[in-house]
């Protein structure tokens, strides 16, 4: 059986407000994701969001075009939600917002949860991911 391979940083970068469903439901993605990770790898990326955040007149006009359309599935998708099913998944998590789409690098340390417990977090989001 080949083995797996792993990684040290995954992006998913405008991918999560295609996908389908809900912000909820949207998160199995992470459940897959996880076990490709290095220890200590990271996950970075930005989505489109409808809540929770600053939308202009046409980014609200645009994306509800993309939404009626099934280009988009982002309508119920809101910034507290993405933390949250973010934090369920990942450990050092963080998210900033940069302009309207949200970026976010995150970094998963859940093999070494009891010798990395008392190091700073270390997992920012930035607008081009640094290691």
């Amino acid at each position: 059986m080949t083995a797996i391979p792993r990684f040290d940083s995954i992006s998913m970068t405008y991918v999560l407000h295609c996908l389908p469903g809900t912000i909820k439901t949207k998160s199995v993605v992470f459940r897959h994701l996880k076990p490709l990770l290095n220890h200590g790898g990271v996950l970075f990326g930005a989505t489109l969001l409808s809540g929770g955040v600053y939308r202009s007149w046409a980014a609200k006009r645009l994306m509800a075009f993309y939404n009626s359309n099934g280009i988009f599935t982002n309508d119920q998708d809101d910034l507290q939600a993405l933390r949250a099913m973010l934090s369920e998944h990942l450990t050092a998590v963080s998210v900033e917002m940069r302009r309207s789409p949200v970026e976010g690098r995150v970094r998963d340390r859940t093999f070494a949860a009891l010798q990395v417990a008392a190091r700073s977090s270390r997992g920012m989001l930035r607008q081009s991911p640094t290691h």
